[in-house]
């Protein structure tokens, strides 16, 4: 995906509001906003489908509050959609575990009196993961030369936004099968970067996760127990993953866990057979990574719920309002449905 060209067309349909127009069937009364990690600075950012700017995040709060535009709970959204109150809302939601929604995000939310959903996958608290993507990004962001060669080609890396390309490049030769993890953990080894260390700096521990569920602005979500695809496990392994997650977090927090997110969330990962084991467990709601916003309708699929992401590699305003106001999903939808439920 050029990112370049959809920031642009983004920004100039916004700008026209046109956006608004192509996708007022499909804006509906809400959108849940899905993000990750939460980079300091903009130059830190290496993996741009994971990572955001603190700076972004502070423009895009404060643009939806200068447009009267609520920011609520996860809870308080799920009401919103049972009361017919159309009022314009989002609810932000941070997925995996990562130390900085702690140390970088939150102080953010507080500062503008703002709750948030953070989803925390067991083994990334717990570093039993192989953390080589972390490793991968450490790499390139501390690569000092103009190249980079890897797997037998060749990378441009004196920039920030080279490195960004390359990250995305080489996760691409990476699902080809022309690169190799092994191969990052070589070259990790090599400029002694230990993908392990890089966990331990990436993720919330126990202790802070206590922390987290302390604050008031914020609800601890699960999020697996290992990450996997769920539709591609059995029914039972399944349960299972979202039980130990849930267990363990309700163990730490002392709470029980309302709300979850599927791993990867998308038509591969998780589909009718997940969203009913979800309302079998009781969960109040889940979130997939399918693009939209909510409607009322969404109350009786309360676990098929579609967000908007929140990506490091478009951070504009114009492309957070095609995706609020429904723009994206029509076109991605060829104008089909406009409540995504599956």
């Amino acid at each position: 995906m050029n990112y370049s060209v959809l920031r642009g067309a983004s920004e100039a349909l916004h700008k026209i509001g046109a956006d608004a127009l192509i996708g007022r069937q499909y804006k509906g009364v809400g959108a849940i906003i899905m993000g990750h990690s939460v980079v300091q600075d903009r130059a830190d950012l290496v993996d741009p489908g994971i990572q955001i700017s603190r700076g972004f995040l502070e423009r895009i709060i404060k643009y939806y509050i200068e447009n009267d535009i609520d920011i609520i709970s996860l809870d308080a959204a799920i009401e919103r959609l049972s009361t017919g109150n159309t009022k314009q809302f989002v609810s932000f939601t941070f997925d995996d575990g990562y130390r900085n929604n702690l140390t970088v995000a939150l102080p953010l939310f507080r500062k503008y009196n703002k709750p948030l959903t953070i989803y925390v996958t067991t083994a990334f608290l717990e570093r039993r993961i192989d953390h080589w993507l972390g490793a991968l990004r450490e790499i390139i962001r501390g690569h000092d030369q103009d190249r980079l060669g890897l797997g037998g080609k060749v990378f441009r890396t004196s920039t920030s936004k080279h490195k960004t390309v390359a990250f995305r490049h080489i996760l691409r030769c990476i699902e080809k099968g022309e690169i190799d993890v092994g191969e990052i953990h070589q070259l990790a080894r090599h400029k002694n970067i230990s993908a392990q260390q890089v966990l331990d700096a990436d993720a919330l521990n126990s202790a802070e996760l206590q922390e987290l569920s302390a604050e008031p602005l914020v609800e601890i979500g699960g999020h697996t127990d290992s990450h996997p695809h769920l539709a591609q496990l059995s029914l039972d392994a399944a349960r299972a993953e979202i039980l130990a997650n849930a267990s363990c977090l309700a163990d730490i927090t002392n709470s029980a866990v309302r709300h979850f997110a599927y791993p990867y969330g998308d038509v591969k990962s998780c589909g009718a057979r997940e969203f009913a084991l979800c309302k079998e467990l009781g969960f109040r709601s889940a979130t997939t990574t399918r693009l939209g916003g909510l409607f009322p309708a969404h109350l009786e699929h309360n676990t098929s719920l579609p967000r908007i992401r929140l990506n490091g590699a478009c951070e504009s305003i114009g492309f957070m309002e095609c995706q609020r106001n429904g723009a994206i999903a029509a076109i991605q939808t060829r104008f089909g449905d406009p409540v995504v439920i599956a």
